[in-house]
């Protein structure tokens, strides 16, 4: 995979491949480039949520192609080493009522407290642990 650009506010993401990061290279990836965790920085992201099959729940759901997505999940990686933190699939990721498809997600340290303020705030919350740079896809 090209090496993305540096960390940017607001956080954007680029088309990949998984080319080098998961064995599946025939798919279409998104991935942002985190700011460096030893700054105290935190990721925070709003997004509406693309409709999927729900095959979680109910595994023989066929993808008929009107969908956004065959399937919806955000994990956050080592850009270096490849190694996967923590990771959220299709059926965990919850709206909040009213919030028109709107998915709220804060990427930070594994810190209890962090972690606590983020969910009193609705949004769900990724940790990326021990990960040096790390890398939502």
């Amino acid at each position: 995979m090209p090496p993305l650009p540096s960390p940017e506010d607001p956080i954007s993401f680029y088309r990949v491949t998984g080319a080098g990061f998961v064995p599946n290279v025939v798919n279409g990836y998104l991935a942002a480039r985190l700011a460096d965790p030893g700054q105290g920085t935190l990721a925070a992201l709003r997004f509406t949520l693309p409709s999927f099959p729900n095959t979680y729940n109910q595994p023989g759901t066929a993808f008929t192609g009107c969908e956004d997505v065959r399937y919806m999940g955000l994990c956050v990686h080592d850009a270096v080493s490849t190694l996967t933190s923590e990771c959220l699939c299709d059926a965990e990721l919850h709206l909040t009522p009213g919030s028109h498809d709107i998915v709220k997600i804060v990427v930070g340290p594994e810190d209890s407290s962090v972690q606590a303020a983020a969910l009193a705030l609705e949004y769900h919350y990724l940790s990326w642990k021990n990960l040096n740079e790390p890398l939502l896809i």
